[in-house]
């Protein structure tokens, strides 16, 4: 038994909050966060987590990682949305499987928004601004995630609007 969530549990958590809101809000124009049902989502996913996990957290580590989830998916919500609106997006999907590829790639893309003109936007989710790496190192492939993302959507003939690491802790460092 655990008593502590790890930095992978809770942006699994957090991506799987923000999936679901999207999922079970479907996305309109000039569409707003509905704080309640940001909430619920929350709290029910983070209590089945820890419900099925087994762990044992303390009331200082729940209210902890609760708080982060909370925060951290809200952050999210709001960047997605936003940007949807600004781009006219017909679609949001999430964590979209690489698929068959020459390269055989494994892995999935954490969001793709399609847009009207039939173009996307390929969006990789991160905790913080150490697990985004500087733009640089993104432009010199020094981080490749992205990079790769790009090459199998357009291999599988997709038009790629724009891409970018969204730092869920800190809306101001997007990339």
């Amino acid at each position: 038994e655990r008593s502590t969530l790890g930095p992978d549990e809770l942006g699994n958590l957090e991506h799987k909050i923000i999936e679901t809101y999207f999922l079970e809000n479907p996305f309109k124009k000039d569409d707003v966060i509905n704080l309640d049902q940001h909430r619920k989502t929350c709290v029910r996913i983070f209590n089945e987590y820890i419900q099925a996990s087994k762990l044992i957290l303390n009331e200082t580590e729940k209210a902890r990682a609760y708080n982060e989830i909370m925060h951290y998916s809200w952050n999210g919500i709001i960047f997605l949305l936003e940007l949807m609106g600004t781009k006219g997006a017909t679609k949001i999907k999430f964590e979209i499987p690489l698929g068959v590829n020459p390269w055989e790639l494994k892995g999935s893309i954490d969001c793709v928004i399609e847009l009207q003109d039939k173009k996307v936007i390929v969006v990789d989710f991160k905790r913080s601004s150490s697990a985004t790496g500087t733009k640089s190192e993104t432009l010199e492939f020094k981080k490749i995630q992205l990079w790769v993302y790009l090459l199998t959507l357009k291999h599988q003939g997709y038009e790629i609007d724009s891409c970018g690491y969204l730092n869920l802790s800190d809306l101001s460092d997007d990339k």
